[in-house]
């Protein structure tokens, strides 16, 4: 059900590209982009990291707060819910930080936009595989995915930004982040150029 991801393979094979469609020859210098990426990655998503149950707890026990303050036959959209929880509990394990979309009531056109512009991005892909490497032939006015981009964009951006000024911060002081105390976000901020390791 999985496929043959970076994240549910073991050894050696994880480090492996997935065998080239009958359409597309085998690139070497894709299989090294994606072995050294696949290198950098994969060490984040440990067992230890991926067991620690308690931030799933923080935002589980979240939602069953918002359960609770309902009023009797209050109706709740549980999908929403429960894609504000992943997306709480996936930020902040992957960023350090929640996009606290928990709190944003349903009515609030920004975070709206942002779940509207992730789902429309996924029908997109799975409608371009379906197509396979005629996909482009459906895009011929421009990305469809290049407008959708930007709404997400808007929200992770500035993410990005502070971890990237936390790390110029830190390489100032001369000092380097835990590797066990890092977020996904600095574990690629402090691998990118290559000088540093968390």
């Amino acid at each position: 059900m999985l496929g043959d991801g970076m994240l549910n393979r073991d050894g050696d094979l994880w480090k492996t590209v997935p065998p080239p469609s009958p359409s597309h020859a085998p690139d070497s210098r894709l299989t090294r982009l994606c072995s050294q990426q696949r290198a950098i990655v994969r060490p984040f998503f440990s067992n230890d990291r991926v067991r620690d149950l308690t931030l799933f707890d923080k935002y589980a026990q979240r939602c069953m707060s918002i359960l609770s303050d309902l009023e009797p036959g209050q109706a709740i959209d549980i999908a929403d819910l429960t894609w504000r929880f992943t997306t709480d509990t996936a930020s902040e394990f992957l960023f350090g930080q929640t996009l606290d979309t928990l709190s944003f009531s349903e009515a609030d056109g920004g975070f709206n936009s942002f779940i509207n512009a992730f789902a429309e991005i996924q029908d997109i892909v799975f409608k371009r595989n379906s197509f396979g490497v005629l996909w482009p032939l459906t895009e011929l006015t421009g990305d469809l995915t290049e407008p959708l981009g930007n709404v997400i964009k808007q929200f992770v951006d500035p993410i990005v930004q502070r971890a990237l000024e936390h790390k110029r911060k830190m390489v100032e002081k001369g000092q380097q982040v835990e590797a066990d105390e890092c977020t996904f976000l600095e574990h690629l901020a402090w691998r990118n150029d290559g000088e540093h390791d968390c």
